[in-house]
């Protein structure tokens, strides 16, 4: 079951089935999707073959209003919830018309009260696979992977959405990092938080090698096992890397960070952003322009190079492929109405002139 789109109306959404129909499928549709991961488990339960399940959910994704989620949950947050961990302040100049956006205080509460209804709703439905698994006994044979595929803000920064929320995309941590929690009852470390940095990219050789697998694309990909991070029978509680580094991609945009500095590259020419994570975990002071660092930026930019230029396809290669789609075409303003608008039609060719290579932007 595949949902067409990465968002998507809650109720009676579209879905495309193993054979390519696509139709509606009545309900709410975080209920939906666990029906259908619910039925799968019930076919294998009795099989002594191992499985591998991903369960996708649009939530916690837009839209937000009253009318998208169960009332008695989007109430419960609209008529008591302080909203306190997320920042209340005026929105970003840049802000980008990619998520609804809060103009004043009732807006606001609107949004956060859908928002978090979408996660609550996700959260029970994740309760309900837990559940099934242990009622059948099958959870402490199963590895149980929680994770996102982005970040959000949800006001951080002013901004509302993901990389996405700003133009040129933006690469703060609110926007890139996600959860990652690994568990396994009577096998992994229990209440255990790792400070090491990973990655989405450590997912795959991960989960290939947890559960003894070898496959080639190990050997060249870009990712490490975890399991050393994971496994409590073991002596080894580090991942081996050159350097302990993050890479992420977003279009034109590229990031490194370690576990003090950030790096965001914007090519071809700009701007670029250097943070102190250490001194300044909110990312409110870029210390790129100041030239104090200048050492410390081209160490970095130069591992961004070396890294994309061993693992990018050049094709593929986001520099080249610029970013498009719902919701980047203009930025919003206090009406909510466009104020200006990016030319979708028109290319413009640039030599970057480092590595000599032309790019449409």
């Amino acid at each position: 079951m595949v949902h067409p789109f990465g968002a998507g109306p809650y109720y009676d959404t579209r879905l495309v089935d193993a054979e390519g129909r696509a139709e509606v499928y009545p309900g709410y549709v975080t209920d939906v999707i666990t029906d259908y991961a619910v039925r799968f488990l019930e076919r294998v339960r009795s099989t002594p073959q191992p499985f591998y399940l991903s369960v996708h959910y649009t939530a916690p994704h837009s839209p937000w209003g009253r009318k998208h989620h169960p009332h008695e949950v989007y109430n419960k947050y609209y008529e008591s919830c302080p909203f306190r961990c997320v920042p209340d302040v005026a929105v970003h100049t840049l802000q980008a018309n990619t998520a609804p956006v809060p103009f004043n205080g009732e807006e606001r509460r609107q949004v956060l009260s859908g928002y978090y209804a979408a996660v609550d709703c996700m959260d029970r439905n994740i309760g309900r696979l837990l559940r099934f698994l242990e009622d059948q006994g099958m959870l402490e044979n199963t590895l149980v992977v929680f994770t996102s595929d982005n970040g959000m803000n949800m006001g951080h920064h002013g901004l509302y959405g993901k990389g996405n929320a700003t133009f040129p995309p933006n690469m703060f941590e609110t926007s890139v990092r996600v959860p990652a929690i690994f568990s396994h009852g009577g096998v992994l470390n229990v209440n255990t938080r790792s400070s090491e940095l990973t990655s989405h990219y450590d997912i795959m050789p991960t989960v290939l090698d947890y559960a003894g697998i070898e496959h080639p694309v190990n050997a060249v990909g870009p990712g490490t096992s975890l399991v050393p991070l994971l496994n409590a029978h073991t002596d080894q509680q580090t991942v081996q890397r050159d350097y302990l580094v993050v890479f992420s991609e977003y279009g034109p945009v590229h990031m490194i960070r370690d576990s003090r500095w950030k790096y965001v590259h914007r090519y071809p020419y700009g701007p670029h952003e250097l943070y102190d994570l250490q001194s300044d975990p909110d990312e409110v002071h870029n210390v790129y322009p100041l030239g104090e660092y200048d050492e410390r930026a081209q160490l970095m930019q130069h591992q961004i190079g070396r890294w994309f230029a061993d693992h990018s396809v050049p094709h593929l290669d986001g520099r080249v492929l610029p970013v498009t789609g719902r919701g980047q075409t203009a930025l919003v303003s206090t009406s909510n109405a466009p104020v200006g608008c990016f030319m979708r039609d028109w290319y413009f060719v640039r030599t970057d002139p480092q590595s000599h290579r032309d790019y449409e932007l």
